[in-house]
């Protein structure tokens, strides 16, 4: 019950936000967010602790 309490508060969010969506401005070179997308899936991939490899 609890979880779709939840997904229709995030039902409402959405609509809510679609009513006066905002364009996404990109402020850095392509290059730049590339790298910093790189960076975070090697972290994301990399093993954790205790984990083997």
């Amino acid at each position: 019950m609890h979880e779709i309490g939840g997904a229709l508060h995030i039902m409402f969010f959405i609509d809510a936000h679609n009513e006066k969506p905002k364009p996404c401005k990109w402020v850095k070179p392509a290059d730049e967010i590339l790298a910093v997308v790189g960076r975070f899936c090697l972290k994301a991939n990399a093993p954790g602790e205790g984990e083997e490899v």
